[in-house]
């Protein structure tokens, strides 16, 4: 199950399906086109073996302007332009487990391994925030290797499904 929890300073990003169950499509229809098929091959293998588990969508694109108001509440946020978000690549989530404890950015590391998303997540080469090296972030999920030019590309089309001009 996933459900659309994604706000921006505290306003529902899609008021449609805030805090409603969505489909894979809808939640990879958000993201760059390029990456689109990996992001839905992690979703469903992980969503088919682990029965229970909800995902909770927290983020998916974000413009730089909102990248710039993120740095300024923790400098260990991402500058605007250099976060995978800017370019529809990351997203980032609470896992619920089937007993209902949250798994949050910086807690219950171990239950993260525990749960198979971050071998399925290794397995279709997407980055897991729960390894980085001086910063724990367990809800980010990003494309390894992604290509900027492939990114820049698609950000036209990111901001027409958010409704954005160019930033």
């Amino acid at each position: 199950v996933i459900e659309d929890w994604e706000t921006t300073k505290g306003i529902a990003t899609f008021p449609s399906t805030y805090r409603k169950v969505i489909s894979v499509d809808t939640l990879v229809g958000r993201l760059n086109p390029a990456y689109r098929d990996r992001f839905r091959s992690f979703f469903n293998e992980f969503i088919d073996n682990n029965l229970g588990y909800k995902l909770i969508i927290n983020a998916t694109y974000r413009t730089f302007k909102r990248s710039a108001e993120l740095r300024k509440e923790n400098i260990k946020n991402a500058f605007p332009g250099k976060s995978a978000h800017n370019y529809g690549v990351a997203l980032d989530f609470n896992l619920e487990t089937p007993n209902g404890t949250l798994l949050r950015k910086k807690e219950n590391h171990a239950m993260w391994v525990a749960s198979g998303i971050v071998d399925i997540a290794i397995k279709n080469n997407i980055q897991w925030g729960g390894n980085f090296s001086g910063y724990q972030d367990n809800i980010h999920f990003a494309i390894k290797e992604w290509n900027g030019n492939n990114a820049i590309a698609a950000k036209s089309k990111l901001n027409k499904v958010y409704g954005l001009g160019n930033n």
